[in-house]
């Protein structure tokens, strides 16, 4: 027995279109720049605040576990 073989050549490749996160509609991209913009405004307001709350006291002094001292190079190696 012969076998056929169909072939058509009107037929495209049909693999689904992968998605691309970087192509957006352009009425949408002015919504989120605007959005962002508000956000970094925001969060540049507060940042200094929570920085300010979460210093240590300036009289306090940090110890660090032994092994970690120990494991910290000299200033002279950075030469």
């Amino acid at each position: 027995m012969a076998k056929t073989v169909l072939c058509r050549d009107d037929v495209e490749d049909e693999t689904p279109p992968q998605f691309n996160p970087l192509a957006g509609k352009s009425g949408d991209s002015s919504k989120h720049e605007a959005v962002r913009k508000k956000s970094y405004r925001a969060a540049s307001k507060v940042m200094p605040l929570v920085a300010k709350a979460l210093q240590p006291p300036s009289g306090m002094k940090f110890r660090f576990p032994a092994p970690i001292v120990a494991a910290n190079p000299s200033p002279s190696a950075f030469t």
